[in-house]
Formats: structure tokens, sequence, C-alpha cells
């Protein structure tokens, strides 16, 4: 079954039907890769997952821990801690963690979240989290893709001290909610006391000031990242994304800006190795050994490590580990589908016939339109129908550009 449409709902739907995959700490070359996908829940010894991760491959998601029964408070949180984490290559989530006042403990090196799968076109999500009183995250340097929501938590403050566009470029799609007002919040950014603050100041949202995570952490300012040295910064490696503990040096780089290899950030994967999930290099050998959990081998294509063909081409056998062109398009057959969101829209790359009814229901969201139809764009085909449904923030569809056929064999009611 699909979830629903409403956010909240979309949440509990995770709850309930999720299965999460295998967990694991997979030493690729010096430094911990967690995954695939972190999912912490239940009980706070869940988070024993997360020890010595340097990267989150996959999403992390941390929820529905202590309840009435189970009732945390902040101090179960202060030995908590995970200085070694640097980056979340899918999206976080936090969803009813009781207890939990703020994540500058818990990840005091989170520089950079990739979202290269989004939770409802969201790479960062913190919903009806109860006793959360800051977000925290000091060293938070990049948002590669995907919008933020922060939604229903009724203590939360440090929310307008925050200059989101320094973080991430899809800001203006950004949904923050139902947490505490502003004006009961008070927000004091270190040394605003002293008249000695050394926070840097912004103009965001019509709004020119100050801008730090907490009473005691500044925001750091944009890319070129640099040592967190307000005094004398100093300029990270060009390889260098988010920041470094060392200047001009690929090799002390919190994350990449393009791949990682060998230790090292580099501009494009070295011969003899291929990329995988957009961040890192790896062997033939080992993608060889990577497998979805439908057992669904990897393949090598256009120096890529992917776990299918891309659109055009098939595998040349189905042991086959290399892909060759399709003559004209090939047929890749798609079950019906529910487009909610752009991470629902991913599901359907490279699809050219969408077997069963197409439903297109996006409330939210601006300027989607290229992504929608990067993977939208080649359906060719639906055998039954295509319903689009309150779905305001497109201005057309033109990113169905390739729909030639619907065949009618199911009919809408209305």
């Amino acid at each position: 079954s699909s979830c629903p449409t409403f956010f909240p709902f979309s949440i509990i739907c995770l709850i309930t039907t999720l299965n999460p995959l295998c967990f694991g700490h997979i030493s690729l070359f010096s430094i911990p890769v967690c995954g695939p996908h972190i999912d912490i829940r239940n009980d706070i010894s869940e988070f024993k997952k997360l020890e010595n991760c340097t990267v989150v491959e996959g999403y992390l998601q941390i929820l529905l821990i202590g309840d009435k029964n189970n009732n945390l408070n902040p101090e179960h949180f202060r030995t908590l801690s995970f200085p070694k984490l640097t980056m979340v290559t899918d999206y976080l989530l936090l969803f009813r963690v009781s207890g939990l006042d703020s994540l500058s403990m818990l990840f005091p090196n989170l520089n950079v979240i990739q979202g290269r799968n989004l939770f409802y076109n969201y790479a960062l999500v913190i919903f009806e989290m109860t006793s959360l009183k800051d977000i925290g995250l000091y060293n938070l340097r990049n948002i590669t893709r995907g919008a933020i929501r922060i939604e229903k938590n009724p203590e939360l403050c440090y929310l307008d001290s925050v200059d989101w566009s320094l973080i991430m470029d899809a800001e203006f799609n950004n949904y923050i909610a139902g947490n505490k007002p502003s004006k009961e919040c008070g927000d004091v950014c270190p040394g605003i006391m002293d008249d000695r603050t050394q926070c840097i100041r912004t103009s965001f949202n019509d709004n020119y000031s100050h801008r730090c995570w907490t009473s005691n952490h500044c925001q750091n300012g944009k890319n070129p990242p640099t040592i967190l040295d307000l005094a004398h910064p100093k300029c990270c490696h060009p390889q260098c994304l988010g920041s470094c503990t060392e200047p001009d040096n690929d090799k002390a780089c919190a994350a990449c800006q393009h791949y990682f290899h060998e230790d090292r950030c580099v501009e494009a994967c070295p011969p003899g190795t291929y990329k995988f999930e957009g961040w890192r290099c790896i062997t033939m050998d080992m993608c060889a050994r990577v497998h979805l959990p439908s057992e669904v081998d990897f393949v090598i294509h256009n120096g890529e490590c992917m776990p299918d063909c891309p659109p055009g081409f098939t595998r040349n056998d189905t042991q086959s580990m290399f892909c060759s062109a399709c003559d004209g398009l090939c047929d890749k057959v798609c079950e019906s589908k529910t487009i909610d969101s752009v991470d629902a829209a991913q599901s359907l790359q490279g699809c050219t016939v969408i077997k069963g009814n197409l439903h297109i229901n996006i409330r939210r969201g601006t300027n989607i339109a290229s992504e929608l139809e990067s993977f939208m764009g080649l359906i060719q085909t639906v055998t039954g129908y295509v319903k689009i449904k309150h779905s305001h923030t497109l201005g057309s569809l033109s990113f169905l550009k390739s729909l030639r056929y619907i065949h009618g064999e199911e009919l809408t009611e209305q």
C-alpha cells in the first residue's frame, strides 16, 4: 500500500511499513562507511549503530524513542556523542524522540547532508520533537539537494537566527511552522550581551541580524570552506566541501566536493575505479560485491557502479556487469505510481511504460519541473489512466514530454 500524501501521515506510514535494510559498518578505505541506511527507533540503545561512523551511506532516521511508559530526559542523551560523523548521503529525519533537547552534542561535526534521495522533497526533517530547544548542528555547512521541514516542535528556538541560504540553494522550498513562537524565544547569539560577538551578520527573510545555532555557537559562512578560526580564517583545499582541519590539504576535508578516493578528495575517479553513490570511488571487484536487498547485482557503465543500466541501455545478459545500447529506446516497464513528491518521481527514473495508472498529486514545491522531467521525461505509455489532482504547484505538464499513449485499460470514476 502507498503512503498518504498529507505529510504528517506519511511519517506515520513510514513508521508502520518500513522494513529496515541490513545494518553494518563497511570499511572501504580508512573511514567507516555505515549503511545501507541507519534506522534508530524505540530504544536509546539503538544509537550504538552509529558508533565509529564517519559517513552514513543512505538515510539516517531517529524516531519513536521514549513514550508514556519510558520517558527520557536530556541527561539520558548527555553521554551520547558521535563526533566522527561528518556526512549523510540521503536525508536526516528526527521524529518523536523524547528528552533530546539539542543535536549539538549528538552530531557536533556533521558537515554535509547530500540529499541524493529525499523524504518527500526534504533532506532534513525535524517533526514533533517535544523536547528539542535548538537544532545545534553548528558544523552543518552544506545541504546539497532538497529542502528542510521543521514542524510542530513546541520548544524549538534558534530558527530565525539561522540563515539557511548559507547552507543550501533550495531554501525557498523550506517549510518551518508550528514551532515555539519567535517572540517567546529570545534567541541570543554568542557575545551579543558583551557587544563582542564574532558571529556573521546576513540578511535572510528580510531580517538582517547575527547568525548562530545556539547561544554558544555561531553559524559559519558560505563556501569556499575555511578552517573554523574566525580570527585567522584559512582556505580549505578546493576539493573540500563543508570544512577541513588543515588548509589547502585534500586529505583534511570534512567531505568532498566531488569524490573520495584513498583518503583524499579528487575531482574525478582515477583509472581502474568507478564512481559509487555519488561521492566515492570503488574498484570493479568492490562493485561486483554490492547488492540491493533484492540481490540485484550492480553494473558498471560510463565510469560508474550503479544498480541498473541507464535509459537507452540494457544488460548484456543476466550475469553481466556491463550495459550495451538498445536498438532504439529500451522499454522499462514500471507499476502504477502516485507521484506526490520529487522523491516519489525518482522511483520512475528510466521508465518508459507505466503498467497501470499514473496519479500526480504534488501540493508543495517550487521550480521542481526540471527534476520531474529528469525522472519522468521518458514515459511514453500509460496502460490505464493519468489523473492530476491538487497539483497547484505545477505550471504545465511539460515534464511528461515523451508521453504518447494513454490506453485507458482502466478508467477513473470521475
